[in-house]
């Protein structure tokens, strides 16, 4: 299946795929970012809630024999679904990799001997399990078993860490980056601890330097353009949901705070180090 358009159409068709009791899903080119409540839910849960298309009702989906794939261009990983995923990155290292050819056919080799690689993978599992399970791999929230007994058996024999493919998608979240650059922004235009509602701050993103017309603190008017959904102009409202949805999220040593109980002034937000 193809990635949707937005979140709402990606959903729609995990839902149908899901319903029809696929065991594989693959998600084909995607381009732009791979995120989105449904699909978290899908890949962690043993059983998910679907909306039916066209009805307003549910259906209980069983979902643990489900695996997920996706493959594109330079894909990013957005949100909370880079701790879901483990990614690898194919490069031939030409301009027309189409034209690329091969000396035999991998898929048929594959495909030939389809029995002898199963055995190879479950052999893997039942040496590392027969040998005591030693030095066992610190356990992957949420996917404890897999951990346990797949990537734990690959750094026994030696193999890289698979989930290590995650800090680097988690490095390059849109997200991440996102509130990585309004924090450092937010730390030199008002500073650690120091409390100011929403309006108060993009009062002070659009301040001039005395005597020019250049911007003071251009880093905080950009970040506040991308939390506001890159309004020429944010304003206080564009950028609740924002802080919103990033409050006590930690970055580094840092995190934002809100204090509700300002009164008629609005919340009081201020970044916290920890």
């Amino acid at each position: 299946m193809a990635a949707g358009r937005s979140e709402e159409e990606t959903e729609k068709r995990l839902g149908a795929a899901l319903m029809a009791g696929q065991p594989l899903i693959s998600i084909d080119n995607v381009t732009g970012g791979l995120g989105g409540d449904a699909l978290c839910i899908a890949i962690e849960r043993s059983s998910v809630n679907m909306r039916i298309l066209g009805l307003s009702q549910q259906a209980r989906i069983e979902a643990r024999g489900t695996s997920f794939f996706a493959s594109g261009n330079n894909i990013s990983i957005v949100g909370d679904v880079c701790r879901r995923v483990i990614t690898t990155t194919l490069n031939p290292g030409i301009e027309r990799p189409e034209l690329r050819e091969f000396q035999s056919n991998p898929v048929a080799k594959v495909m030939a001997a389809r029995g002898d690689f199963i055995a190879a993978a479950l052999t893997i599992c039942r040496a590392y399990h027969a040998a005591g399970r030693p030095q066992p791999a610190r356990r992957l929230a949420s996917f404890e078993g897999w951990s346990d007994t797949v990537r734990s058996a690959l750094i026994w024999l030696g193999k890289a860490d698979p989930v290590l493919s995650m800090e680097t998608a988690t490095a390059q979240d849109p997200e991440r980056l996102e509130l990585q650059a309004m924090m450092g922004a937010w730390a030199e235009a008002i500073g650690d601890g120091t409390k100011c509602t929403l309006a108060e701050l993009v009062k002070t993103a659009d301040a001039k330097i005395p005597g020019s017309s250049e911007l003071q603190y251009p880093d905080l008017f950009a970040a506040l353009q991308v939390a506001g959904g890159r309004k020429q102009k944010a304003d206080a409202a564009s950028l609740a949901n924002w802080f919103r949805k990033n409050c006590d999220r930690v970055q580094g040593n840092h995190c934002f705070k809100v204090n509700s109980t300002r009164g008629k002034g609005g919340s009081g937000w201020w970044l916290q180090k920890l």
